[in-house]
């Protein structure tokens, strides 16, 4: 991350953990969403629990993103840029939610 010129490069499949980071009109949260699908009686399936995360990005006033457990940073980024974050924005975000202990990646400051 080099937050002179705002620029960021980084893998997207980077797990993070439920947070939640509001930052001036724009907010964001991380949520976890487990489903559990059965096969049907007698059949030779097996149960599976499955992922459903849930990403969401808003600019408002007071507003929140929440984003599941089972989101990555490519999650988090695509939720921010519909929402028209800047890069700055981005950074400080992406420094927060490394803070927080919920990026599970080395930010490297350039």
């Amino acid at each position: 991350v080099n937050e002179r010129t705002g620029t960021i490069v980084m893998g997207g499949n980077i797990a993070v953990d439920e947070v939640a980071i509001t930052q001036g009109g724009i907010s964001i949260s991380i949520t976890k969403d487990l489903t559990v699908d059965q096969p049907p009686p007698f059949s030779p399936g097996t149960t599976v629990i499955a992922d459903n995360p849930k990403v969401d990005a808003k600019e408002q006033k007071a507003s929140s993103i929440v984003l599941p457990a089972t989101a990555n940073v490519s999650d988090v980024v695509g939720a921010l840029n519909s929402v028209g974050a800047t890069a700055q924005n981005i950074i400080s975000i992406l420094q927060a939610m490394k803070a927080s202990g919920a990026l599970h990646a080395e930010l490297e400051i350039i």
